[in-house]
C-alpha cells in the first residue's frame, strides 16, 4: 500500500466508511493503469478527486467524483460525492 496515501485518509476519517482492504494506491504515471488493475480486482464502484482519472478507468461503470467543495462540474458518466459518508451508501444502492 501507500503509507502516505493510507495516513492521510486516516487523518481525515475515511476508513469508517470504507474498509481499508478495499483501498488500493496504483501510480498513475502511466496512462490505463488504474483501469488494469481495475479490471483484475473486478471493480464496479470508483471514487477519485480527479476527473482525468475516472476517463481513464472505462472498465469500471460507476464512476464518482469526490468534490467535497462543489468545485466541480461533473458530467455523465461520473456522479459527484461530497463527502465519505455519502460513497458507501450510494455503491450499496447501485450495486
Amino acid at each position: 500500500g501507500d503509507t502516505l496515501g493510507n495516513a492521510w485518509l486516516k487523518k481525515h476519517g475515511f476508513f469508517p466508511y470504507i474498509p481499508e482492504s478495499n483501498v488500493f494506491f496504483v501510480p498513475h504515471s502511466v496512462v490505463g493503469s488504474k483501469n488494469t488493475v481495475a479490471t483484475r480486482l473486478g471493480i464496479r464502484a470508483y471514487m477519485d478527486d480527479q476527473q482525468k482519472i475516472l476517463r481513464e478507468l472505462l472498465s469500471v461503470p460507476h464512476r464518482f467524483l469526490f468534490d467535497p467543495h462543489d468545485a466541480e462540474t461533473v458530467q455523465a458518466p461520473f456522479q459527484k460525492i461530497k463527502t465519505w459518508q455519502e460513497f458507501p451508501a450510494t455503491v450499496r444502492q447501485l450495486l
